[in-house]
C-alpha cells in the first residue's frame, strides 16, 4: 500500500507486517504509466514501521531501464537499514508474446 493509504486507513496498532509502495508516477490519464520514480524515501518507510518496501519495474517499456536503476537505488538504501524491498515486475505488450493478454 502506499503511505497516504497506510497513514489514513490501518490502525497504528496493527501487527501484521505491511509492505509500502514507494514508486508512483503518472496518473491513468497519464501517456505512460511506466514513467515512475521512486516515491518515498527509506527514513519514512521506517518511520511508518514497514516490514519491507515495493516498486514497481517495468520490462520491455520505454522506462524500463529508469525502473531498473529505482530498483538498483532502493536495494542500496534498504541494505542501509535492513529493509527487504520487492519488485513488482509488469511485461511490456512486446515482451509478451505468446503469454495471454491478461497475464503481466
Amino acid at each position: 500500500m502506499t503511505r497516504g493509504v497506510l497513514r489514513s486507513a490501518i490502525d497504528p496498532e496493527n501487527t501484521k507486517p505491511i509492505i509500502l509502495r514507494v514508486s508512483g508516477g503518472t496518473s491513468i490519464i497519464g501517456k505512460d504509466l511506466s514513467n515512475e520514480g521512486i516515491t518515498t524515501s527509506m527514513e519514512e518507510a521506517i518511520r511508518l514501521n514497514v516490514a519491507a518496501v515495493g516498486i514497481s519495474i517495468f520490462v520491455g517499456s520505454e522506462f524500463e531501464r529508469d525502473s531498473l536503476l529505482n530498483l538498483s537505488k532502493l536495494v542500496d538504501e534498504g541494505e542501509k537499514y535492513g529493509i527487504p524491498v520487492m519488485a513488482v515486475t509488469l511485461l511490456a505488450k512486446s515482451s509478451r508474446k505468446g503469454m495471454p493478454d491478461t497475464w503481466g
